[in-house]
């Protein structure tokens, strides 16, 4: 039984053309995720510190109204109401912190 040597080295090259061709889309693609990933880490930072200056920002309105109510029940609820607002964003946020794994 002959071999055609010619013959099983191109398919060995062709072989070998489609396994670089592959690992570079799966390099290409991993390289755009770990980007998309980069991107989303940055915007959950970004609306991890807008939600705290927001919580803070309801927190000091609340005790300012606190604060100016007087005996004006209306206002003292008010307060309350602000404080119960901003204590369950602070909860849904360190909720959500605690439910995220650590990015890599």
């Amino acid at each position: 039984m002959r071999i055609d040597v010619h013959h099983h080295n191109q398919v060995l090259e062709r072989g070998l053309e489609r396994l670089e061709r592959a690992l570079s889309l799966l390099t290409h693609g991993v390289n755009r995720m770990a980007t998309a990933q980069e991107d989303f880490n940055a915007a959950v930072d970004r609306l991890t510190t807008e939600v705290g200056e927001s919580v803070t920002a309801i927190q000091t309105l609340a005790q300012a109204v606190r604060d100016n109510a007087g005996n004006n029940p209306a206002l003292k609820d008010a307060a309350t109401k602000l404080q119960a607002m901003a204590d369950r964003l602070d909860s849904a946020q360190q909720a959500a912190t605690d439910a995220t794994p650590p990015a890599a």
